[in-house]
């Protein structure tokens, strides 16, 4: 069974907000660097074009650290999974969706890339939020001000990567 209750609250953003709980809290908790993680191999395609896409977006942000390079990458694997079910849905004569699908007994059921498509799309929302890129993920979410020479770095490094 999962952990009851809300999630925690950072203690840092705790202590900016001025709350008293700040102190009940360990003072080890764990403050990764932030930084541009290289992609996880296992991505690709469409799934790599979003990591390039998200991962510039949430550096600049500030929300990215060198640790989190599988967790974005989960999210962009769950996105790519999406999008090639999704392709998969639709019907190239009509551009109609693939709802059902009628078995060799007769009966109809759900077309099986439906599924796929819906547990994708779920896990990448999970994930979003977990990133602040949803609009609730986003409250609570206290970023210090990024330095212009990183993010210069981060923006030359992204160029290399996709080459452009």
């Amino acid at each position: 069974m999962g952990k009851r209750g809300p999630k925690r609250t950072l203690t840092h953003i705790l202590e900016q907000r001025g709350s008293p709980r700040a102190k009940d809290r360990a003072k080890n908790e764990p403050k990764p660097k932030l930084g541009m993680p290289k992609p996880p191999e296992f991505l690709q395609g469409k799934a790599l074009e979003e990591w390039y896409r998200k991962a510039q977006l949430l550096y600049d942000q500030g929300t990215l650290t060198l640790i989190d390079d599988t967790a974005l990458g989960a999210y962009c694997l769950a996105y790519g999974l999406m999008c090639e079910a999704l392709e998969i849905c639709q019907n190239q004569e009509t551009g109609k969706m693939k709802l059902i699908q009628e078995t060799a007994k007769g009966n109809f059921v759900q077309y099986p890339a439906l599924g796929i498509y819906r547990t994708a799309l779920r896990d990448m929302v999970k994930f979003a939020a977990e990133f602040g890129m949803t609009p609730t993920g986003r409250t609570g979410i206290n970023v210090p001000q990024q330095q212009t020479e990183k993010q210069t770095s981060a923006q030359k490094w992204l160029a290399k990567q996709t080459g452009a």
